[in-house]
């Protein structure tokens, strides 16, 4: 029994591109909304009128008890 060799598909670039455009497109908004929370966040956490005040951390289980 002989096998039979088949050729791969042809891809042209045009077919190509646009998912490698869309591929690139989600990396980049996926970061773009990293650094847009990293640049705001802080201003946003500074403005006493939002109410986000920074909390206390929580006293620690091991250890001496602090004076709270």
């Amino acid at each position: 029994m002989a096998a039979s060799t088949t050729s791969p598909p042809d891809r042209s670039f045009r077919v190509v591109a646009p998912v490698i455009a869309l591929c690139w497109l989600a990396v980049f908004f996926d970061g773009m909304d990293v650094n847009i929370y990293g640049a705001t966040m802080p201003h946003l956490l500074a403005d006493e009128s939002l109410g986000s005040l920074p909390r206390r951390p929580a006293p620690s289980a091991v250890g001496p008890p602090s004076a709270c």
